[in-house]
């Protein structure tokens, strides 16, 4: 009897680092640690380390090898972020690749003129729900830094503006241990109770200390914070080569990798086990401009080095794709957003945001959010790889086929069709009397159209009443105090 073919299917995949190559990086970075130390700017995290066995000298904290490792060891390879109805949908681990927006951008196209202008708190909303209805993306940001609310409330109206906007995990920004808090009261209030958010968590701090080696106090409190309460968070530093990092890229990485352990060694002090997102931006300080390329090549590589070196850790990774120097939609933003998204899963790097990021970083997208989708999806086919079977081989078919007539008619392509091809949704592909005839649009028009009508019309659940009185009630609070 003959038997079934099996071959394994070979995902494409990438890696920058040699096992010699993490090694060297890793003794680096704690050779960084251990020798040249961090200024820690907050007493309670320098209290930590200092009763731990790290020492002071010249006003930096130094910390050895045996204090990195423990905490390697206590952090767990899994964290199980939730979607805000309770259900388990983005489990980080290596291997996992997850997409999402970005935060804090000053402007925004506007999804109706197509013109640059000062985000809103309602951009944070309207682009939430943008990402919520595209079903390649995997988390939200919040996309604005709200005009139009008074400064020390930013990131609470972005918060709730996510809240309002989608259902997906939250990846969050924050000013200060206050903004936090109040926060944390949201997340509370929509989750029930404490213990329910610590069991299914639906949001992830992201925090940052200041290239080269500042941990100012506002940061550090950030993931404290997050460790005391079992919330996920990461401390994810932006040693960008030539600004906060040396120009070469390796020089980045192994301070950034210190950067990122150091924030890894407080959260596992604070509470061991605690969930920690692993990683650097390593994005390039470009000398003619002196702007923080987001398109540049040395923010993938460094992002793939990254993921080689979370490997060795056994630890989720943070990473980006999706985005674009350019300032306006066009062919450098699709060149610059799709080899990044490439990357992104050709090295299985897990957690990638700023998709939908216009001009380094500066202006966020809806129609952009809506072509990232489309280019997610078109990687995603590539890399699942190429199957080998009997059906896929085709034989009998071949063997049947009248030679010079084709495949068409053919049964198998009939039975097969819908799975051996990917079929864009966005992408055009009509002749061209057709597309002329619907109206000439080229990729930018079709993407604002349809990110328009996913604003208008995609349904989120509405919030509780107890989370509208509790913002209500922060804002009221943060008010009678100024």
């Amino acid at each position: 009897m003959k038997q079934p073919i099996r071959i394994e299917t070979v995902r494409p995949s990438m890696r920058v680092l040699s096992p010699e190559g993490v090694r060297e990086i890793h003794y680096a970075s704690l050779q960084i640690l251990e020798k040249t130390g961090l200024e820690v700017q907050d007493p309670q995290g320098r209290a930590l380390l200092l009763e731990a066995g790290a020492w002071e000298s010249a006003d930096r904290i130094k910390i050895p090898e045996r204090i990195v490792e423990q905490a390697v060891a206590s952090a767990p390879s899994r964290i199980r972020m939730h979607n805000q109805l309770g259900r388990l949908t983005m489990p980080l681990e290596q291997g996992k690749v997850y997409f999402g927006s970005g935060s804090d951008t000053t402007f925004t196209l506007d999804t109706d003129t197509g013109q640059r202008r000062r985000a809103t708190a309602r951009d944070s909303e309207d682009l939430a729900c943008a990402a919520e209805a595209l079903d390649n993306f995997d988390f939200v940001m919040s996309m604005a830094n709200p005009s139009g609310v008074p400064e020390d409330d930013l990131y609470l109206h972005a918060f709730m503006g996510m809240l309002r906007g989608a259902t997906k995990p939250i990846v969050y920004t924050a000013k200060d241990r206050r903004d936090m808090e109040d926060i944390y009261r949201l997340a509370v209030a929509l989750a029930g109770s404490e213990e329910d958010l610590r069991e299914k968590p639906f949001l992830m701090q992201y925090a940052e200390p200041i290239s080269p080696l500042l941990v100012p106090e506002e940061s550090l409190q950030k993931i404290i914070f997050c460790a005391e309460k079992g919330i996920p968070a990461g401390y994810l530093p932006s040693p960008n080569t030539g600004a906060g990092g040396p120009v070469t890229l390796a020089g980045a990485l192994a301070l950034g990798n210190a950067e990122s352990l150091f924030g890894l060694v407080v959260t596992q002090l604070v509470r061991p086990g605690t969930p920690y997102l692993y990683g650097m931006n390593t994005a390039a300080l470009d000398m003619k401009t002196t702007i923080v390329s987001y398109g540049a090549p040395e923010w993938s590589m460094g992002m793939a080095a990254c993921t080689d070196l979370a490997r060795m850790y056994d630890l989720p990774c943070w990473g980006y794709a999706g985005a674009t120097d350019s300032k306006t939609v066009d062919a450098q933003a699709g060149v610059e957003m799709a080899l990044s998204v490439m990357t992104s899963y050709l090295t299985r790097c897990t957690v990638n945001h700023d998709v939908g990021y216009l001009e380094y970083g500066s202006t966020s997208s809806a129609a952009l959010l809506v072509i990232a989708n489309e280019i997610i999806d078109w990687v995603h086919y590539m890399v699942k790889g190429l199957e080998i079977n009997e059906t896929t081989l085709a034989l009998d078919a071949i063997d049947s086929v009248h030679p010079g007539s084709g495949f068409l008619a053919e049964d198998h392509t009939l039975d097969n069709w819908k799975d051996a091809q990917w079929f864009p949704r966005l992408f055009d592909r009509s002749r061209f009397d057709d597309w002329e005839a619907a109206g000439s649009k080229d990729l930018f028009e079709r993407a604002s159209e349809v990110a328009r009508q996913l604003i208008r019309s995609h349904e989120v659940p509405p919030l509780d009443e107890a989370v509208e009185e509790t913002f209500s009630e922060i804002l009221a609070e943060r008010e009678r105090e100024r």
